[in-house]
């Protein structure tokens, strides 16, 4: 489990506490003042990356297809990108090492140096960085209850002598193993219902002791990558109702939290006991170079349609203390994505450096990680709307030397559909002309057009962001929690679908909701089911539409946003003085989305919440929801007024604004406009969608905010 790391690119914000006045982007001065300016000069920043979101994926190339059987192996991958790989061949431990690993290696030559195992069980490696070739392997003895280590010091080509951990009362199936150093470690294995430890430290490993887990029957599979704390991927049946589950967990080291005690344990996937999926296997499981967890694990189904199906999932780091009230269940993991291997043992994950691999006995493939690109020089347009809940742009790039056809091709290796772009808008406006931006937008690319005409060559990348990839995904298994359950807390779902969906959400870093989730000390926990073919984002809809909240893309990262009535002014504009300037403003008046809203909750209870004077002038606009956490009449009425005047700031257009790129506005900041010769004075208005729309050509450049307002 060696690896180089990679320079994190992106946000590298994972959870972060939000309150209502926490709006408008941070800038510097000079930034900030150069949209005050009369001489303009544009910063546009377009960088490609074979992300999703920040977060790496893989277009996996097998390299090797042997005749091994299916068992259990392990792979890590040493710093100098030399592979070892070792697999337990029926009580036959064989192993190989691997270097300048490619398509043609000798992947099916194996030793047999490391002796015997319990034929069936499990085994694991890790790689030591910063040594020459320490790696060390761990499997279950031959014939005593008991896990063996070895260690090697030459990549895995020889190895020393056996050091066996404590015999216990029966024996373990699975077990994990990770060192920080030659003298600092850790092994987990399953005994019985429990996984027991055994720390390696100042060079020797000690005694075994209890982890102290609960909650289950047994287990089939356990994997762990330290990243201060252990982050362990563990699978097996738990004891309260038989249901066979792959969960994601901490281990604590100390770091962010307690030594020797578990952390939430986050479900991957899982069925009842009723399932004909008869076991998962937890795999590997690898923290990457920007924070975020991936991991492997194997289904096996024996009904009517009997499969082996491996699966790939990524989650969100696990990195705050205890004692800020963080739980697992906020950093959920994403719907688990297939991929080619059959392994019933499941297939590993390893990375170093640039290079990621995926292995089983008798596969390995390859998927490189190309460096990103810098597109900024070639964008001849860009025109983009972000909003509360809704994100697209479209990007157009010179290609008038055809370098950027067929991309991915060889000189454009991280430009394709599918991948992301990082798009960030500012000015010229640091020291010496440097360029200052300030919110950054990361966009999926959902097409790539290449197009000739008029004697110019152009690519055009049409991109789509969060709330767009939610409605693209659906849930394989049903979802329901209880209400008042801990999970039901509306905000804790919202961040769970948004992951579930691979994309990073922050409501809260603790338990506490925000503010509007919050009736007279009552926190939103509703009974809440998402059914097999449900989309995220109809999910999502279903937590918010009577919430008084909206969404900020930050990066990679979702943000939520409380939305407040009452808020003050984030920006003024005005034709004169030190304020923005601005070249157009309309007012708008039009037909509401509704002026009547009705929340009908549980046991026939229901309430009503309407503006008089629209229901006078438009006639009545009426709007129903259901929604099963309005228990009380204080939450229903809540609910009601709080869907009202969620259409009337979200759905009603109150105006449009266009002026000079401002880097610091973001969606959902308050903006005041005065204009006397409209006889309008200093009236504030809600950002819904902010637009910016940039075109260099010979006339000149065009640079502008576009914004559409709604009501505060």
């Amino acid at each position: 489990m060696g690896f180089v790391p990679r320079p994190p690119t992106g946000s590298t914000r994972r959870f972060e506490t939000l309150a209502a006045e926490v709006r408008m982007k941070s800038v510097t001065t000079s930034l900030r003042d150069h949209a005050k300016a009369t001489v303009r000069e544009p910063a546009v920043s377009v960088v490609a990356a074979q992300r999703r979101f920040g977060v790496d994926f893989h277009r996996w190339t097998r390299w090797y297809t042997g005749a091994e059987p299916d068992e259990p192996m392990a792979i890590c991958v040493h710093d100098n990108g030399t592979i070892t790989r070792v697999r337990n061949n029926s009580g036959t431990m064989r192993h190989q090492s691997v270097a300048s690993p490619a398509s043609g290696s000798a992947w099916s030559t194996w030793t047999t140096g490391i002796g015997a195992a319990r034929s069936g069980k499990g085994v694991s490696l890790c790689a030591i960085p910063g040594t020459s070739g320490e790696c060390w392997v761990a499997y279950v003895d031959s014939a005593a209850n008991r896990v063996n280590v070895r260690r090697s010091t030459d990549y895995g080509a020889s190895w020393g002598s056996a050091t066996n951990l404590t015999t216990e009362a029966s024996l373990p199936n699975v077990c994990a193993i990770w060192l920080s150093n030659t003298n600092t470690g850790i092994v987990l294995y399953d005994v019985g219902s429990d996984i027991r430890r055994s720390r390696r430290a100042a060079g020797s490993f000690g005694a075994s002791a209890a982890t102290s887990i609960s909650g289950w029957t047994s287990f089939t599979g356990i994997a762990m990558w330290q990243d201060g704390d252990n982050q362990v991927l563990l699978s097996g049946t738990r004891s309260a109702d038989s249901s066979r589950v792959v969960v994601g967990t901490s281990y604590g080291e100390g770091v962010n939290h307690a030594l020797n005690t578990w952390t939430v344990f986050d479900l991957i996937q899982g069925v009842d006991s009723a399932s004909t999926i008869s076991q998962y296997i937890a795999r590997s499981i690898v923290v990457d170079s920007g924070g975020t967890r991936q991991c492997t694990f194997s289904e096996k189904e024996t009904g009517n349609t009997a499969y082996t199906r491996n699966w790939r999932s990524t989650g969100a780091r696990d990195v705050l203390p205890a004692s800020s009230g963080f739980t697992a269940q906020q950093a959920p993991w994403s719907e688990p994505e297939p991929i080619e291997s059959a392994n019933v043992h499941g297939p590993a994950l390893a990375y170093s450096g640039s290079q990621w691999y995926l292995a089983e006995a008798s596969g390995v493939w390859n998927s490189p990680m190309p460096a990103d690109d810098d597109l900024s020089a070639r964008v001849v347009a860009l025109s983009a709307r972000i909003g509360h809940d809704r994100a697209s742009a479209t990007i157009t790039l010179n290609n008038s030397d055809g370098a950027l056809l067929g991309a991915p091709n060889g000189t454009f290796d991280a430009l394709m559909v599918g991948g992301q772009v990082r798009i960030r808008c500012g000015y010229a406006s640091g020291t010496a002309g440097a360029a200052e931006y300030g919110s950054a937008w990361t966009l999926l690319v959902d097409r790539i057009t290449y197009e000739l005409k008029a004697g110019s060559s152009t690519c055009t990348l049409k991109c789509s962001g969060p709330w767009e990839r939610a409605a693209r995904t659906e849930w394989k298994h049903s979802f329901t929690v209880a209400a008042a359950a801990t999970l039901a807390r509306k905000h804790l779902l919202f961040e769970r679908f948004f992951n579930r969906a691979g994309i990073r959400c922050t409501v809260s870093a603790t338990d506490a909701p925000p503010a509007q989730w919050n009736t007279a000390g009552q926190v939103h926990t509703p009974a809440f089911q998402v059914v097999p073919g449900e989309r995220v984002a109809g999910a999502l809809r279903r937590i918010v539409r009577d919430e008084v909240v909206g969404t900020v893309l930050d990066d990679t990262d979702v943000i939520v946003r409380d939305v407040a009535s009452g808020e003050g002014a984030d920006f003024t504009y005005d034709l004169a003085g030190s304020n923005f300037p601005f070249f157009r403003f309309a007012q708008v008046d039009e037909m509401p989305g509704a002026n009547w809203a009705r929340v009908q909750g549980p046991a026939d209870r229901y309430e009503d919440a309407y503006s008089l004077a629209s229901i006078y002038q438009h006639g009545p606009v009426m709007r129903l929801e259901r929604d099963a956490d309005a228990s009380t009449a204080t939450l229903v009425g809540e609910y009601a007024s709080a869907l009202l005047r969620r259409i009337a700031w979200s759905e009603d257009a109150a105006g449009e604004l266009v002026a000079p790129w401002n880097a610091a506005i973001e969606p959902l900041d308050v903006v005041s406009i005065a204009d006397a010769r409209m006889g309008l004075g200093a009236a504030t208005y809600r950002v819904t969608t902010l637009g910016c729309e940039f075109e260099r050509g010979p006339k000149g450049t065009r640079y502008e905010l576009v914004a559409t307002l709604g009501a505060v």
